[in-house]
């Protein structure tokens, strides 16, 4: 394989990369000497606002639940409409890396996922384009349908990407990175955590996280949605795979809100927020991650945006729910 550096181009409007400058005055190069933390409690400050917002998603469960008053553990394999809008998630994933597709050409890719047909199309890129949603979709399916005991994986991460790319990218699909990723554009370049490290570092983040979740769950002993959000931002600046890295990113959390009990993607995925606020999703990646697992780090930035486009979902999602429960009651 290739081992020159791999340079990821940042997209910030409209699927294009829009430079900032010429020079790139945001840099970070992330090789911290450990695979774990070096503050040993929390890495971050929390807000009043923040807070409110936690203690509200923490009501979330029940509020949802009984709206809806169906199983969860049927509602991906079952619903159509369900479906449909975790093709629509993918999508607005894809469209962060500017390789979406037109809203026209979703219900092509929902009877690929749903009917396991292929519909005739002619240009060529399109049919990349299709190939790759549905593959996307299809691992998401398996995900988010998954009955795993554990939180998270290394070996469950690998098979994720390996799903998700195998059709369309499978030199590098369920591959550690083995050469070195730059993310550049928008006024950014940052150099993702070196190849020889990645595979440690990631097997310890995911035994960690898992751990924490694990504890959070059955002894409340931390925040579920907190430790999902710094598994995200830890996730990133390892960068594990040469490409693909932010839509694995985004499903992961998704899955593990929906693994914690919070039921918000039926309604109203994430993705939609992350591509309408994807300045500030690089911006508070970034200064997380500039002294990432070092004495000086500060986590507040990503924490704050994670928890907001977190809230955000949810209050969509329960309109959207409210909605539907009340179209169907007087249907």
């Amino acid at each position: 394989m290739d081992t020159q550096d791999v340079h990821t181009r940042l997209r910030v409007e409209g699927g294009g990369l829009e430079m900032i400058s010429e020079i790139d005055d945001k840099r970070t190069k992330i090789n911290p000497p450990s695979s774990s933390p070096c503050i040993k409690g929390l890495r971050y400050n929390l807000s009043m606002l923040t807070l409110g917002r936690l203690e509200k998603l923490a009501k979330s469960r029940f509020e949802i639940r009984e709206l809806t008053n169906e199983d969860f553990e049927q509602w991906y394999t079952s619903d159509i409409r369900s479906m449909d809008m975790l093709v629509q998630s993918v999508n607005a994933s894809s469209q962060i890396e500017g390789e979406g597709i037109a809203v026209e050409e979703l219900p092509l890719i929902l009877a690929a996922v749903t009917e396991s047909t292929n519909r005739n199309i002619q240009d060529s890129e399109l049919i990349d384009r299709h190939k790759a949603l549905k593959s996307i979709s299809l691992a998401a399916l398996w995900a988010l349908t998954s009955k795993s005991i554990e939180f998270i994986t290394y070996d469950f991460v690998i098979e994720l990407h390996k799903r998700m790319f195998e059709s369309t990218r499978p030199a590098i699909s369920g591959k550690i990175k083995t050469s070195e990723v730059k993310i550049e554009g928008a006024g950014y370049l940052i150099e993702t955590l070196p190849s020889n490290k990645a595979d440690e570092y990631l097997r310890d983040l995911c035994k960690r996280t898992d751990a924490i979740l694990r504890d959070a769950a059955y002894h409340s002993t931390a925040s579920m949605i907190l430790t999902i959000a710094e598994f995200i931002s830890d996730f990133l600046a390892i960068h594990p795979f040469l490409d693909g890295n932010g839509r694995t990113a985004r499903l992961l959390s998704t899955y593990l809100l929906e693994k914690s009990g919070y039921h918000f993607s039926r309604f109203y995925p994430i993705d939609f927020i992350i591509l309408e606020t994807r300045y500030d999703y690089y911006e508070a990646l970034y200064n997380a991650q500039k002294n990432w697992y070092m004495p000086d780090e500060d986590m507040t930035a990503w924490i704050d945006y994670y928890v907001n486009i977190v809230y955000l979902q949810f209050s969509r999602a329960y309109l959207n729910a409210r909605n539907r429960f009340e179209k169907e009651k007087k249907s």
